[in-house]
């Protein structure tokens, strides 16, 4: 899949978000698609229901992982207030709007893998 595709896919998530996006700002939102990306349980989702209890442990897990990398990208400097204050609300939003289109079809899913290896091979260059 073309790399447009991938930036039509953040523009997307960033449509799907409530109002306090501009808090965070458009390139923060998309760091956080990109490391959402990266992250992402394929596993964990594929094996059970979407409203299943298990599902929530995924979510976290991913969460946990989202700021933990976030946290490596954006610094020490005001971290925790940033991340409280205008990153942590929309985390959930982003994850459960990336949750939807990798249920909706197959050919999300495999579109999610295919920007993931592009993502990872761009980090290796």
């Amino acid at each position: 899949m073309p790399r447009s595709k991938l930036s039509l896919f953040r523009e997307t998530i960033w449509d799907s978000l409530p109002e306090a996006k501009y808090l965070a700002g458009k390139e923060a939102v998309f760091d956080l698609v990109t490391i959402a990306l990266q992250e992402w349980p394929d596993e964990s989702f594929a094996q059970i229901a979407a409203e299943n209890t298990k599902n929530k442990c995924a979510v976290e897990n991913l969460l946990a992982d989202m700021k933990r990398i976030f946290h490596l990208c954006a610094g020490d400097e005001n971290f925790e207030a940033a991340w409280n204050m205008f990153m942590r609300p929309l985390v959930y939003e982003v994850i459960l709007s990336m949750h939807g289109f990798w249920r909706s079809r197959r050919a999300n899913r495999l579109a999610m893998k295919t920007w993931r290896l592009e993502l990872i091979g761009e980090g290796r260059k």
